[in-house]
């Protein structure tokens, strides 16, 4: 975890908490066996050398779950971060002209622009466009301002091509239950399938089950539109028009006296639209597998004007 801070003197900071083992053997990622490597960790990282910054050449610093440790680091710290989608908008943000307000900054912190899809969706768009089943999909997806906003019928095709191309690449070589586990646990790959997607060219797009022909990324591509298709169809009606955001991207917020089984709707709570996605500042990142639910957001979202000390909004 980082801590970020500001103090008194104008000073901008980030520390990271906690202590740092330093690995004889493996980097954490995987268990290893004890009896072959006892002394796996042969001390604690010093408390000076842990990642921190102190004295920001930036006027504002920031952070979104992403990995914030350059690449010379002497020890290892961690693979699970957040990819850098969140970030990368927050940077655009902050580089726009201009003081920035109270209201502005929580306008950013519901900022539902999805700089991954910017990227991902033109690549799309030109194998959808050619194949007459999915070219109504590509002609919204061509239109789309990459907000994840609930009245997008756009988001809702760009997600669920998305995750199906993610399951297509994955589940043949994996097998159904690994895939899954995998899957579910955006960190570990999302960055990876981006750079692939990207390059176009990859040992993974090949369906290992069809030995007669070599899949490209174009063929998977299609496969996914076709199944996004048939989901949202079978889901929301054949008028693509109604396949809006909002209607597949739901939080559940129950009360904590009863979180599940009978009773639980009379305490209210229910399920309700909600913007943004995972790739957004407006987080609201689904269940791989379950892709109807919302499984993380901002606990607590807060702006303080640290020149008045009565102006503090937030929300739980």
């Amino acid at each position: 975890f980082n801590i970020t801070f500001a103090d008194v003197e104008g000073n901008l900071g980030w520390q990271t908490t906690g202590r740092l083992p330093i690995r004889n053997y493996g980097n954490g990622t995987v268990p290893v066996d004890a009896n072959r490597h006892p002394d796996t960790w042969t001390g604690w990282v010093p408390y000076e050398e842990t990642p921190r910054q102190y004295g920001s050449p930036k006027d504002w610093i920031g952070n979104a779950n992403h990995n914030t440790v350059k690449k010379d680091y002497p020890y290892y710290y961690s693979s699970y971060f957040s990819p850098y989608y969140r970030y990368q908008r927050l940077k655009e943000l902050m580089a726009l002209p201009g003081k920035k307000t109270v209201e502005d900054h929580w306008r950013y912190q519901r900022d539902d622009l999805n700089v991954f899809a910017r990227r991902i969706a033109p690549i799309l768009v030109k194998t959808l466009l050619s194949n007459p089943e999915t070219e109504e999909m590509a002609h919204i997806l061509q239109k789309w301002d990459y907000h994840d906003r609930i009245d997008s019928v756009a988001t809702s095709i760009f997600q669920a091509i998305y995750r199906h191309l993610a399951k297509l690449t994955y589940e043949d070589e994996l097998g159904s239950d690994l895939a899954a586990t995998m899957l579910d646990t955006w960190y570990f790959w999302q960055e990876r399938l981006e750079t692939m997607i990207v390059e176009g060219n990859s040992p993974w797009f090949d369906v290992v089950s069809t030995s007669a022909k070599q899949e490209t990324l174009t063929d998977l591509i299609q496969l996914a539109a076709a199944k996004a298709k048939d989901e949202l169809s079978g889901q929301l009606g054949s008028d693509i028009n109604s396949w809006t955001w909002g209607k597949v991207h739901q939080i559940n917020n129950p009360n904590p006296l009863r979180r599940k089984g009978f009773g639980k709707d009379w305490l209210g709570g229910g399920s309700r639209p909600m913007g943004g996605s995972g790739e957004t500042l407006y987080r609201s990142l689904y269940g791989f597998n379950k892709p109807d639910d919302i499984k993380y957001t901002a606990a607590m979202r807060m702006v303080a004007d640290l020149s008045d000390e009565e102006k503090v909004v937030a929300v739980m």
